[in-house]
């Protein structure tokens, strides 16, 4: 058992189990928000949306690897993959989604929010158990795991596949329904559009650099040394 990870990620996942079943009915009351009004699904077009259910099942995992866990490594091949999205999406997804979202309302609060959408946010502890506490939660979660450091080209990959994962699931949504995801990309002409896009990928490599090099600096846990007996004269 891993005592300090216990705490931590269960903390964090009673949390998030919280907030998504709050999420479920204060959002019963503004489904025309949905990006498909009335189609609670539908909300999975919002990076918060993906990261807030990310956070509680990645933390629902590291709270069962801490009780499952042994003190040193090495690793079942399960703990391995828990590890490896740590530091490829977990991390990076949630420090985007508060860096984004709180950098973007300084700049101006419409690119993000409908005037329903700023209703919806309005209670202060659900707006920042969206686009707060992650990015707090997952340092936490660093300093408790000393996750192993993946390999830096798997680990790209993944980060990679995520990104198209998500551009993908915009670019049907509005397909499907000609809206877009989030009011600032209606405002925008096609330039405009692709250099944004840029910013924000440039923003999410960003943050898995850091996350990546946090995790180098804190470092693995490693098996103490026993000491070598003295030998009987």
């Amino acid at each position: 058992m891993r005592p300090f990870p216990l705490v931590v990620n269960g903390a964090y996942a009673a949390f998030y189990a919280y907030t998504l079943y709050f999420d479920y009915g204060r959002t019963e009351d503004f489904q025309n928000l949905f990006p498909i009004p009335g189609n609670f699904w539908s909300k999975y077009v919002w990076l918060t949306m993906i990261n807030l259910t990310v956070q509680f099942l990645y933390h629902c995992a590291g709270t069962f690897f801490a009780i499952t866990s042994k003190p040193y490594p090495p690793n079942t091949t399960p703990q391995n993959v828990f590890h490896f999205i740590s530091t490829t999406i977990a991390f990076p997804l949630s420090v985007t989604v508060v860096s984004l979202f709180w950098g973007l309302i300084y700049l101006d609060p419409d690119f993000v929010l409908t005037d329903e959408a700023k209703l919806l946010l309005s209670i202060t502890w659900y707006n920042h158990a969206l686009h707060t506490v992650p990015l707090i939660a997952m340092i936490v979660d660093f300093v408790a795991w000393h996750h192993p450091q993946p390999r830096i080209y798997p680990a790209l990959k993944a980060t990679i596949a995520f990104i198209l994962f998500y551009l993908i699931d915009v670019h049907l949504m509005f397909f499907y329904t000609g809206k877009w995801a989030y009011p600032i990309l209606q405002q925008l002409d096609l330039p405009k559009l692709i250099g944004f896009y840029v910013v924000c990928i440039g923003v999410f490599f960003l943050n898995f650099l850091i996350g990546y090099g946090l995790n180098q600096i804190i470092g693995p846990i490693k098996r103490p040394v026993p000491k070598p007996r003295k030998k009987k004269e």
